[in-house]
């Protein structure tokens, strides 16, 4: 299975997890991670590693060339430039970036589903409590 499928996987997993309250002590609560940093983090995820390219001239090469270009035995020189690869992450880099924050992702959602349990039991016992009181009028 390749890394993007046990991804999509973890994350189908957690839906079938019971929520309880000890692992919830784990989990980022919800004021550590606002919905709009989990919007951002899925930006980045989905975004394709960056790279750039510089390209300068190098002026000693220049001379170089133009001193050999004065010469009677003019030989062809290739044009030669200096390149510069800026901000290139490796695979790893980039495999363990983006598992740090699909974690990340994945202990939003478990906060979530918590709290969402929470509530849920918080309306059942309401609900029962209600029931069981009956009004006289």
């Amino acid at each position: 299975m390749t890394s993007q499928g046990n991804t999509f996987k973890a994350l189908s997993d957690i839906g079938k997890r019971p929520n309880t309250r000890s692992r919830s002590r784990e989990i980022q609560s919800s004021e550590d991670m606002p919905p709009f940093e989990v919007v951002k983090i899925w930006e980045q995820i989905s975004k394709p590693p960056k790279g750039e390219v510089v390209i300068k001239e190098n002026p000693a090469i220049d001379e170089h060339n133009s001193l050999s270009e004065r010469s009677n035995d003019e030989a062809s020189q290739p044009n030669i430039m200096s390149v510069m690869v800026t901000d290139v992450d490796t695979s790893e880099d980039r495999m363990a970036e983006l598992e740090k924050k699909v974690n990340m992702l994945m202990k939003a959602v478990e906060e979530r589903d918590f709290e969402i349990a929470l509530l849920k039991n918080h309306i059942e016992s309401r609900d029962a409590a209600e029931s069981s009181h009956t009004h006289t009028l």
